[in-house]
């Protein structure tokens, strides 16, 4: 584990509180919040020890159940909202790429044949 991730969890262990990403970013040294989050592939700094929230990390040892299934459930419908949107634009694209025979409409019910 990074040095400097080791230290901030050491320091939520120590305060058994949520603590701003401000106050931990000040503390050690940080430019922006964004270093305490994963960003793609790659862990941020408090990913494999804490949970995050509006009021900022608290280490998951002391994150209640509560707090637990609040980010549990952030984290998922995250995730759910990722996937749809990338089914969406996949669909999107794939109507640019993939010619599709004209509509064919049944004479007397105009009702839409499908022409396999």
């Amino acid at each position: 584990m990074n040095e400097i991730a080791a230290q901030i969890e050491v320091f939520l262990l120590e305060n058994r509180h949520w603590i701003p990403s401000a106050e931990i970013c000040a503390r050690f040294g940080l430019r922006d919040d964004r270093a305490l989050r994963g960003l793609g592939k790659n862990p941020g700094l408090c990913t494999k020890f804490s949970i995050s929230g509006d009021k900022g990390f608290k280490h998951v040892r002391y994150a209640t159940d509560a707090e637990w299934d609040r980010f549990e459930h952030r984290l998922h419908n995250h995730a759910v909202s990722e996937l749809t949107h990338l089914r969406d634009l996949r669909r999107l694209r794939q109507s640019y790429t993939v010619s599709r025979p004209p509509v064919v409409f049944e004479k007397t019910t105009g009702q839409a044949l499908l022409i396999a």
